[in-house]
């Protein structure tokens, strides 16, 4: 009795073990077993290149078919000629990265991620009191959409993606400045003001002021002359 219950174990542990084998040859040998299969078609439009459609395999390797247009996505499968001829395989067209990005992505090209590089800001001085945001170039993708915009005390510059680019968060290609003043360091500094003080005139400066300083003495002594006058006459 124990030998035939160990036989029957045996032969149990067979029949599994068959089982097995044949669940994992299955995928290959009905590799080729649909006559369809998803592919993404191009089309002339530039803001819609592709589309997803499902196709025959026929209608792929046939003379003229979708293997022999130029931008089609279509990857790889195998087909039979006739029913029980062995299977051959299709290479895939264009089943590049590039194109398996776009098949994994229901056809549609994904958007590629970009990062804006980050303007700077250097701080006011006694003659620029808001101080200046500098503008670095941007990469391939970034457009500027404002700025640099002085909003109450806040400088504000804004990006935005190019089409076909993203940025990897909304709020990538937002940047603010808070207004940061003069101080003791600028060369307009007054010490004793605590503050930007007056440019110093040289002596080479006062020339230049020199024909107005003599047009007032002019005047002043005209109106001198006229106020005498009048009192003699009084």
């Amino acid at each position: 009795m124990k030998k035939f219950i160990s036989a029957l174990a045996s032969l149990g542990l067979m029949l599994m073990s068959l089982v097995a084998l044949s669940f994992i040859a299955a995928p290959a040998a009905n590799a080729g077993d649909s006559p369809n299969i998803a592919i993404c078609h191009a089309t002339s439009s530039e803001t819609n290149p592709f589309e997803s459609i499902t196709v025959s395999k026929t209608s792929i390797v046939k003379e003229a078919g979708h293997g022999a247009h130029e931008g089609d996505i279509i990857p790889s499968f195998t087909y039979a000629e006739k029913k029980g001829d062995p299977l051959i395989t299709y290479p895939g067209k264009n089943w590049t990265a590039e194109g398996k990005a776009i098949y994994g992505n229901s056809c549609v090209k994904p958007l590629t991620v970009v990062a804006p590089v980050p303007p700077t800001y250097s701080p006011g001085t006694c003659i620029n009191p808001t101080g200046t945001v500098n503008l670095p170039t941007q990469p391939e993708g970034v457009t500027l959409n404002f700025g640099p915009t002085l909003d109450g005390n806040i400088w504000k510059v804004s990006y935005v993606p190019a089409e076909g680019y993203k940025f990897a968060t909304e709020t990538a290609g937002i940047f603010a400045f808070t207004v940061v003043g003069p101080d003791a360091s600028d060369p307009q500094w007054d010490a004793e003001t605590n503050g930007c003080g007056l440019p110093e005139v040289g002596a080479g400066d006062l020339t230049s002021y020199l024909p107005y300083g003599l047009g007032l003495l002019a005047l002043g002594g005209a109106f001198a002359l006229i106020g005498a006058r009048r009192r003699k006459t009084a």
